[in-house]
C-alpha cells in the first residue's frame, strides 16, 4: 500500500446557543481531535519531551535539535441548497479580503510512556492573507520522536485557540531526529464565512471573582472563560492585565453570560509563552474551593467570588481534538478484486467536498488524505485495509474507485465505485476515530 500526503482541514459546526453575543459569547460545538494525539487540550505548559540526566558520566546530553516548516492556507467554503459543502473563493466571499484573525500553529508528540499530548514548539502568524501564509518551528527534544502539526484559525478574533474554531493539519507524522529541516509541512484550513449569528434573546448572569497566578509573573494577561462540562469552548472569555502580587501576579474578572448555559467549567489562561493568545503551551487553572476543583459551576444564576488559581492540578484548557482517523475493509460486492481488470488501482479517499463526475485522482487539493493499492496488493483478495485522516467534529466524504483503465481518471461512467455514509458519501465525524467501517466496489445503476 502507497501511502499519499494531503493537506487536512477543519471545520467548525456553528451552532448558536440561543444567545444575543456579549463580549466573547462563543458557539460551542467544533472540532477537535483523538489518535495522531493523545489526551485532549493541552498539557501544563509545553513540557520539553520529558527529562533525563545525561548519561552515567554526567555530562549533559546534547538535544535533538530542527525545524519544520511550510505553508498555511484558509481555503473559504459554503453549504450549497442541496445540503453539501461547496468552495467558496475569496474573491466571491469577501472581495478578496482576509477577515479573519491570527494563525496558531503547533508541534506535538505523544508520550511514549502514558500517551499525553506534549507540545513541543508553537508560533503565531500575526497578519495573515488569503495566500499562502508561511511559517517555521524550532524544534528541541531530548530523543528522536514522531512530531505531528496543526494549525488553528482565530475565527472569533478573541486571541484564544478555541475548539469551535477552524482547524488544519498536516496528517501525517514527521519521524524527528536530530538535523531535521523538513519544509513540506503544509496545512490548509477550510472555514465557513462568518455569518454574523442569529441573535436571539437571553437572560444574562454575572460571574465575578479573582484569577491568581501562583508562579513568578513577569508579562502575559490572564484570559478567563467558561467552557461546556466536556472543556470545549469557549462559551464566552474575557481578558484583563494582571499585576505583581505575592511573587505572583492576580487580577479580578467579571463576565457578563447566557444563563442558559447552565453547568460549565470556570477556567482561565495565564499567557505564559508570551505570544498574545490563550493556548495550549499556556498556564491553565480553574475555579477552586480550598484545595480542590470548584467545577462545573452552575451560571443560572449570579455567581460572585469564584476565585481561580493558575496553574492548577492537571488542568489542560481547552479540549482541542484537530483530527480522527476512519478506518476499515474494501471489498468487491460479489466478487472478488480478481474480477475487476488486470493492472487496476483502488483508490479509498476522505474528500473535502463530494464528487460531481469524473476527476484526476493526482489532483491533490480535492481530498484530506487517500490510500492508494496497486494491483499487486489486489490480486487474489478478497478485502484490502484503509486508513485515512479526516477533521475531527466535521464532515468528510468518503468514497472509493477503482480506476481499471489506469488512466488516474475515477468516477466515470460505468468505474466501481463505493461510498460511505450518507448516499453522497458524506461522513460525520465526532472526537474518536471511527473503525469497521465497510467499503463495497460496485458499479452504480444508471
Amino acid at each position: 500500500m502507497t501511502r499519499h500526503i494531503l493537506l487536512l482541514s477543519s471545520l467548525p459546526a456553528l451552532v448558536l446557543l440561543g444567545c444575543g453575543d456579549k463580549d466573547h459569547d462563543h458557539d460551542d460545538d467544533d472540532p477537535g481531535m483523538d489518535d495522531g494525539g493523545g489526551d485532549d487540550g493541552g498539557d501544563d505548559g509545553g513540557d520539553d519531551g520529558g527529562g533525563d540526566d545525561g548519561g552515567d558520566d554526567g555530562d549533559e546530553e546534547i538535544p535533538v535539535e530542527g525545524t519544520v516548516g511550510g505553508v498555511v492556507t484558509v481555503q473559504l467554503y459554503q453549504t450549497g441548497q442541496d445540503g453539501e459543502r461547496e468552495e467558496l473563493s475569496w474573491e466571491d466571499g469577501t472581495d478578496g479580503e482576509y477577515i479573519f484573525g491570527k494563525i496558531f500553529v503547533t508541534a506535538y508528540y505523544d508520550d511514549p510512556d502514558d500517551g499525553a499530548r506534549k507540545y513541543v514548539a508553537q508560533t503565531v502568524i500575526e497578519e495573515p492573507t488569503t495566500g499562502e501564509n508561511p511559517y517555521e518551528l524550532d524544534i528541541e527534544l531530548e530523543d528522536d520522536q514522531e512530531i505531528y502539526v496543526y494549525a488553528v484559525l482565530d475565527y472569533y478574533q478573541d486571541s484564544i485557540v478555541g475548539s469551535n474554531e477552524p482547524k488544519g493539519v498536516y496528517p501525517h507524522g514527521i519521524e524527528f531526529e536530530d538535523g531535521t529541516d523538513f519544509d513540506e509541512a503544509d496545512i490548509e484550513i477550510l472555514s465557513p464565512l462568518y455569518s454574523g449569528g442569529s441573535g436571539g434573546s437571553c437572560d444574562y448572569s454575572t460571574v465575578d471573582g479573582d484569577a491568581d497566578i501562583t508562579q513568578t509573573w513577569v508579562d502575559g494577561d490572564i484570559f478567563t472563560m467558561l467552557l461546556t462540562t466536556g472543556g470545549e469552548g469557549p462559551l464566552h472569555s474575557t481578558v484583563d492585565t494582571p499585576w505583581a502580587s505575592g511573587g505572583g501576579a492576580s487580577t479580578p474578572y467579571e463576565m457578563t453570560v447566557c444563563s442558559a448555559y447552565g453547568e460549565t467549567n470556570l477556567v482561565a489562561c495565564w499567557d505564559s509563552n508570551g505570544n498574545g493568545m490563550a493556548d495550549p503551551l499556556d498556564k491553565w487553572g480553574e475555579y477552586v474551593v480550598g484545595s480542590a476543583s470548584g467545577n462545573p459551576v452552575d451560571v443560572s444564576s449570579d455567581l460572585s467570588g469564584y476565585d481561580i488559581q493558575i496553574p492548577f492540578g492537571d488542568s489542560t484548557g481547552i479540549s482541542l481534538v484537530p483530527f480522527v482517523r476512519l478506518s476499515g475493509t474494501v471489498t468487491v460486492e460479489g466478487g472478488t478484486f480478481d474480477d475487476l481488470t488486470t493492472g487496476t488501482t483502488v483508490y479509498v479517499t476522505a474528500l473535502k467536498y463530494k464528487p460531481n463526475g469524473d476527476f484526476d485522482i493526482s489532483d491533490l487539493s480535492i481530498a484530506y488524505d487517500h490510500d492508494e493499492y496497486g494491483w499487486s496488493e489486489l490480486t487474489g483478495q478478497t478485502e484490502v485495509p484503509f486508513t485515512v485522516v479526516v477533521p475531527a467534529n466535521s464532515v468528510a466524504y468518503l468514497w472509493a474507485f477503482a480506476d481499471e483503465d489506469a488512466d488516474g481518471i475515477v468516477n466515470e461512467s460505468g468505474d466501481y465505485v463505493a461510498s460511505g455514509g450518507e448516499e453522497s458519501g458524506k461522513v460525520a465525524t465526532g472526537t474518536t476515530s471511527s473503525s469497521g467501517i465497510e467499503l463495497a466496489l460496485s458499479i452504480p445503476e444508471e
